[in-house]
């Protein structure tokens, strides 16, 4: 029986080795197999992304595909993308037209720290993109949410829709700006861009600017023309302490700005408050408008031309002095010039001299800037820098027999600092030989009789250029 078994072991094990040994001859003779396919980069939302940490990360300007659909009757699709600066963003979701009527999906945008900036309700009959992307989103630096909710009794549900953010950089509102406390602080003449949107159908946008004077504030509004009739905005201007100063209904024929650009807005010195009110049962809800606020520009009072100090050579530390400008405080920017070009990275009130100065002129400008006054610009008399001097310059010397047909060699000496680009000239009786521009000069019959000499030029940049003449030779008739 043990005999058997031994037997059976035996034959099974020569079965497997034929089957491996048939299977290596198989496997050898194959043709090679083909390439793994490359990955493709992944454009889909991956489920489970149902929250804010489980958010997928997209990039802007790519188009993602996704779906509304799983065993509960809501699903919710939450979306991040990394804005580089404020801007505006535009979201372009599309999906399946026919959807039937009313809503496809319910759209909302949240900021970094996950606060809420917008909702939109999308219609069905919105399955183009065009409705969203047209709705004035403008999104701060970092991280925003998207967040796309579907319901099982839409006939959007288990579609395929489509993601695109695009963005706009741009001076814009950044939300939440619906305080004083969390005003935007805008520039004085500079142009921001705004809409009247967010999730509870009245807007609020407060805007912060500082008006260096007391006088005559031109705010100019614009919005988009022919959206009827009625009032477009409720603006409100409040000083310092938040002490109400104006109001305006601002029309909806007033989109050109020239409606309340006209009212005589006069505000103290200091900080003041624009408001801005939209509701969503006005035409403007989810336009973009665009605010400046501007007043006279002054001139400063004092606007000294600046002076330099310093020993005017290679090395040496030139100062500029720019003297007082006024009202205080002023804003100084320092350029040194080369020759009237700005010299790089020369943007300090010192400059030290370096050889590239040496034969040329060197001045400062002062660039004097405060908000609500014109900028003024104002250079230095210029200095000479002198040349540098050569610090080697030997006299040359030269060997070889003086005799026709001899070749005479010219040595110039160590010329210093190093390097100095030195060039030859062989001359007869003090006249230069056509052609004899080399260290060497083989002699020829015309020179029997005559005085060689050679003359050795050398030359560096920012130094004077120096000519030195060896002793002659007589040569031989």
């Amino acid at each position: 029986m043990v005999a058997n078994r031994v037997a059976s072991i035996s034959s099974g094990r020569l079965h497997v080795v034929a089957y491996l040994l048939a299977a290596a001859l198989v496997v050898a003779f194959l043709p090679p197999a083909s390439p793994r396919p490359a990955a493709v980069a992944v454009t889909s939302e991956i489920e489970p992304n149902s929250s804010f940490s489980a958010a997928n990360v997209i990039q802007l300007g790519t188009t993602y595909s996704g779906s509304s659909s799983g065993a509960s009757r809501r699903d919710n699709d939450y979306f991040a993308v990394d804005v580089p600066s404020a801007g505006r963003a535009t979201l372009n979701l599309k999906f399946p037209a026919n959807s039937g009527k009313g809503f496809a999906y319910y759209v909302y945008v949240y900021g970094a720290a996950r606060e809420p900036l917008y909702n939109f309700d999308v219609l069905a009959s919105a399955s183009s993109g065009a409705w969203l992307a047209a709705q004035a989103t403008f999104l701060p630096k970092g991280r925003a949410y998207i967040r796309i909710v579907g319901y099982s009794n839409l006939l959007t549900w288990g579609k395929t829709y489509t993601l695109n953010v695009g963005y706009t950089p741009a001076n814009v509102e950044t939300e939440p700006n619906d305080t004083v406390a969390t005003a935007n602080v805008i520039k004085l003449g500079t142009t921001y861009s705004g809409s009247s949107l967010d999730m509870s159908g009245n807007d609020e946008d407060f805007f912060a600017v500082d008006v260096p004077s007391a006088g005559r504030a031109t705010v100019n509004l614009k919005f988009p023309a022919n959206l009827g009739t009625g009032d477009a905005y409720y603006l409100y201007v409040y000083g310092a302490a938040g002490e109400p100063l104006y109001n305006f209904n601002v029309p909806a024929a007033g989109g050109s700005g020239a409606w309340l650009a006209a009212k005589s807005t006069i505000l103290p010195k200091g900080r003041a408050y624009i408001r801005i009110v939209g509701y969503s049962s006005l035409s403007t809800w989810g336009k973009k408008y665009t605010l400046n606020v501007s007043v006279p520009v002054l001139a400063l009072k004092a606007t000294p031309v600046p002076t330099i100090s310093g020993a005017a050579k290679v090395a040496s530390v030139l100062t500029a002095t720019a003297g007082t400008w006024a009202p205080a405080r002023v804003a100084l920017k320092y350029q040194w010039v080369r020759n009237g070009k700005a010299i790089s990275g020369a943007t300090g009130a010192t400059y030290k001299l370096v050889a590239a100065d040496a034969g040329s002129k060197v001045a400062v400008t002062v660039t004097g800037s405060k908000t609500g006054y014109k900028t003024v610009v104002k250079t230095s008399v210029a200095k000479s820098v002198p040349l540098q001097a050569l610090t080697a310059t030997p006299v040359p010397t030269i060997s070889g027999t003086a005799k026709v047909a001899s070749v005479l060699t010219a040595k110039a000496g160590t010329w210093a600092p190093a390097p100095v680009t030195l060039k030859y000239q062989w001359l007869r009786n003090g006249k230069a030989i056509t052609g004899a521009a080399k260290s060497t000069y083989k002699l020829l019959a015309a020179d029997a009789g005559k005085k060689i000499t050679v003359t050795v030029a050398g030359s560096k940049a920012g130094y004077r250029a120096i000519t030195k003449t060896s002793v002659a030779r007589t040569i031989a008739k």
